[in-house]
């Protein structure tokens, strides 16, 4: 009985031990295998992780090589605005100096013109005087005739008068005190007549003489006024030809300026067409942004409500006090492009405090997909201004940039974007 009672004791204890031992042995092997699970588990999250790094990198270059043709893009259409407004300026400023150029060429022909007119009255002036001078002494010499003339005959009346009186008296005197008194008579006759001859001749001589002084001052002053025309002709040949001479010379240089210019424009021009096809050619989407943009141009300039400052205080106050969604959306996405085409707006958007209110609409967003799109908006245009190198320090001074980025990476760490 105690030897089989023994043998059943030792039974058992047997069966037990190796119940044990095997118990021992899955726990054992558990924990083995939940080692293993957790270092495969490991090693799989570090390959996804590296996978997940490797695509996100991938996307970044593709990002990086998209905002930088559109970059190139912006910067090209921000600089033919610019050509254009300083073509449009200097084209303003040739005519402001044409015209003050065209003023002052004006004003010499004018001052020209009046020397040439004032000379010519001059002229006519001492025309006139000659012809009045010359009509004056013909008058004078008309009044001397007159009264020498009235001279003579007074003094033949008188003399006439005096051989009646004498001949009276030679009647009542005897034929010897008549032929005597004849005689006498005649003598005073013949004297008479010498006298009135000799009176005659001083006096015709003085007439003669004074219009030869007159014929004389006449020629001297048609001599002066032929001189003086001349003069005047010759000053006013050589003033028109140094007044064409240099008007030549202007619009010489003026047209010569004109072509060097539309030669340089016309220059410019074809490069930038050729280089514009050159870049379509490799990269056919920019003709589709090109054309956009001129339609956009256009609508500007048709619209001033659409340009870039009007549009930007738009969005920014649609940003900073409206809370619908999707004027949200719409007022990010302007924003984003018009960051990436122009610092200025960057700047302006630092200035109104916008970073501040774009950080706080990255915390309350969540993981839907209009957030999601809200997100992508606000960390480009985070980029945008953080290319400045001005703003960069205003962005990263703010406190909530940190905590806020490294949420975002935490909540969207599975999104492969």
């Amino acid at each position: 009985v105690q030897a089989a009672a023994r043998r059943a004791h030792a039974i058992q204890t047997l069966q037990w031990s190796r119940w044990a031992a095997r118990y021992i042995q899955a726990v054992a092997r558990g924990v083995a295998e939940r080692r293993l699970a957790d270092q495969w588990t490991l090693a799989a999250m570090r390959i996804q992780a590296s996978w997940r790094s490797l695509l996100a990198q991938a996307a970044l270059a593709e990002s990086i090589e998209a905002a930088t043709v559109i970059q190139t893009a912006g910067r090209t259409f921000v600089a033919r605005c610019l050509r254009e407004r300083s073509q449009r300026a200097a084209l303003l400023i040739q005519a402001v100096a044409r015209g003050r150029i065209e003023r002052r060429l004006c004003d010499a022909w004018t001052l020209a013109a009046i020397a040439i007119q004032s000379a010519q009255r001059m002229a006519v002036c001492r025309r006139l005087i000659a012809s009045s001078v010359r009509a004056t002494v013909q008058v004078q010499a008309g009044a001397r005739g007159l009264v020498a003339r009235r001279v003579l005959r007074r003094c033949a009346l008188a003399c006439t008068r005096l051989q009646a009186a004498a001949r009276r008296r030679a009647s009542l005197v005897a034929f010897a005190e008549l032929k005597r008194r004849h005689f006498a008579a005649i003598a005073i006759q013949s004297a008479g007549r010498v006298a009135l001859a000799i009176k005659q001749s001083h006096a015709i001589r003085k007439v003669m003489h004074l219009a030869a002084l007159a014929k004389l001052h006449q020629c001297a002053r048609l001599v002066q006024t032929r001189a003086r025309f001349l003069t005047y002709r010759n000053c006013r040949r050589a003033a028109a030809a140094v007044i064409a001479r240099r008007a030549m010379t202007a619009i010489t240089l003026r047209r010569r300026v004109r072509f060097v210019r539309v030669v340089v424009s016309l220059q410019a021009m074809l490069r930038a067409r050729r280089t514009r096809s050159r870049v379509y050619r490799r990269h056919p989407e920019l003709r589709n942004i090109a054309a956009r943009a001129a339609d956009a141009y256009r609508k500007m300039l048709a619209d001033p409500s659409l340009c870039l400052p009007a549009r930007t205080k738009v969005a920014l106050d649609i940003l900073l006090t409206t809370k619908n969604l999707g004027q949200l959306l719409s007022a990010l996405s302007s924003l984003e492009m018009f960051t990436l085409i122009s610092p200025r707006v960057a700047a302006a958007m630092v200035e109104v405090g916008t970073v501040p209110v774009m950080l706080q609409l990255l915390q309350l967003c969540n993981r839907s997909l209009p957030h999601q799109k809200a997100v992508g908006h606000v960390l480009r245009i985070l980029a945008n201004i953080g290319r400045t190198p001005s703003l960069r320090h205003r962005v990263w001074e703010q406190r909530e940039v940190v905590p806020t980025i490294v949420e975002l990476a935490q909540n969207y760490r599975e999104h492969e974007q």
